[in-house]
C-alpha cells in the first residue's frame, strides 16, 4: 500500500543546497517520489512511497533533532501519484519575496489555535476577523463563515494585498490556509506590519 506524506517545518538549515543533495540520495534509496523544497528557513515536502518506505523516512527524519517534532499528515496514494523525486534548494519555502525586512515565523509568528479553540470563538460570538490566506481559486471553492478572502493569485502578493486588512488592525486576526505553511509566514508578516493579536 502506498502512503503520501505532507509536511513542513520552519527550522534553520545552514547549507540548504548540500542538505538537498544528501536528502535526494536518501529519498532515492528509499524509493520515494514527490517534491521537497529546502531553504535556510526550513523544509516543505510532499512525498509518496510504499508504507514501509514512508515509515522509514519518518523514522530517519525524527532522529534528526531539527525535525524531531515535525508533524506528518498521512494519506493513501498509489504508485502513479508522483512520477519522480525532486529535492530543490530555494531561497524561501513559500515565496513572499519581501526584501524590506526578515520575516521569521519561528520568532515573529502568531499564536497557534486548536480547532476546538476556533469553534469556541465562533460559538461564543467572539470579536475576531478570520482571514483566508489561500489562493483565490481555493477560497472560491469555499471558505470559513465571514472570512476575509485575500484573493491572491500567488502568496507573494501578500505585501500589496495586506492593505485590505487595514480596518482590522486593532482586532484579533485568525489566519488559515491549506496546510499551515503560508499561515505561519503570513502571521509573522502581519505582526511585522503592526497587527498585534494574530
Amino acid at each position: 500500500m502506498w502512503q503520501i506524506l505532507l509536511y513542513y517545518k520552519y527550522v534553520p538549515i545552514r547549507l540548504p543546497a548540500k542538505f538537498a543533495y544528501e536528502h535526494l540520495k536518501l529519498c532515492k534509496k528509499l524509493g520515494l517520489k514527490g517534491r521537497i523544497i529546502v531553504a535556510r528557513e526550513g523544509i516543505n515536502g510532499t512525498v509518496g512511497g510504499p508504507k514501509q518506505a514512508t515509515r522509514e523516512y519518518m523514522k530517519i527524519m525524527y532522529e534528526d533533532k531539527r525535525f524531531a517534532h515535525m508533524q506528518f499528515k498521512i494519506s493513501t496514494g498509489h504508485a502513479g501519484t508522483f512520477k519522480k523525486i525532486f529535492v530543490r534548494a530555494r531561497s524561501e519555502l513559500v515565496t513572499l519575496n519581501y526584501k524590506k525586512e526578515k520575516i521569521d515565523p519561528r520568532k515573529h509568528g502568531g499564536i497557534y489555535l486548536k480547532p476546538e479553540e476556533l469553534k469556541h470563538m465562533y460559538d461564543n460570538n467572539e470579536d475576531f476577523v478570520i482571514v483566508d490566506m489561500r489562493n483565490a481559486y481555493e477560497n472560491a471553492i469555499g471558505k470559513f463563515q465571514n472570512a476575509v478572502a485575500m484573493n491572491m493569485t500567488v502568496f507573494k502578493e501578500l505585501p500589496k494585498a495586506v492593505s485590505k486588512l487595514a480596518p482590522y488592525k486593532d482586532k484579533k486576526i485568525v489566519t488559515y490556509c491549506t496546510g499551515g505553511i503560508r499561515c505561519e509566514k503570513a502571521s509573522a508578516f502581519l505582526k511585522k506590519k503592526g497587527f498585534k493579536n494574530v
